[in-house]
């Protein structure tokens, strides 16, 4: 009986996982974000499984072709973020002083009271962030967490200030 394409693509990712990830690692120069670019590719098939090309030298060569597109992408996407943060930060802005300016008008007892209604998951980086002084970078490797679920939970948790507090906090 032929395997089927899960099949095919589980026998894949046990034989080709470690050289995926090392391709990713390198171009991504990150592990974390490889592991993340690998499982990308792969969850990305199991959703198509008609797309897994019938051979198995082409199944390969899809996962090499798909994670070197996804580095690309996450690369590409990187220097548009910083790009982006240093027109930011040439132009003045800087969120954490907007947060700061903020927080001043605020009672404190709010404020504290605001905070503790956070998840733990929002509450550290926030902490992190605007009351450390720490950049999304330096939040997330102090978390060991993706970069990208580190802006996330930033700003998702100023979603929640400014719902409880009712001002105007800025998004970061």
């Amino acid at each position: 009986m032929e395997p089927t394409a899960a099949e095919r693509l589980e026998s894949a990712y046990q034989d080709h996982f470690g050289r995926l990830l090392g391709l990713a690692a390198g171009m991504a120069g990150n592990w974390s974000l490889a592991e993340d670019i690998v499982q990308d590719v792969f969850a990305s098939l199991l959703k198509h499984p008609e797309s897994v090309d019938e051979e198995h030298r082409a199944l390969v060569s899809q996962l090499v072709v798909r994670s070197r597109s996804r580095a690309i992408d996450l690369h590409r996407n990187e220097q548009a973020r910083r790009r982006n943060e240093n027109r930011n930060f040439s132009a003045g802005a800087d969120p954490r002083h907007a947060l700061e300016e903020e927080a001043a008008l605020v009672n404190g007892w709010d404020l504290r009271n605001a905070l503790r209604q956070l998840p733990d998951d929002e509450l550290q980086p926030v902490l992190l962030a605007f009351f450390g002084g720490k950049s999304y970078r330096e939040v997330a490797v102090t978390l060991g967490i993706p970069e990208g679920t580190a802006k996330a939970r930033i700003r998702l948790a100023l979603r929640h200030l400014r719902a409880t507090l009712g001002n105007d906090i800025v998004d970061w």
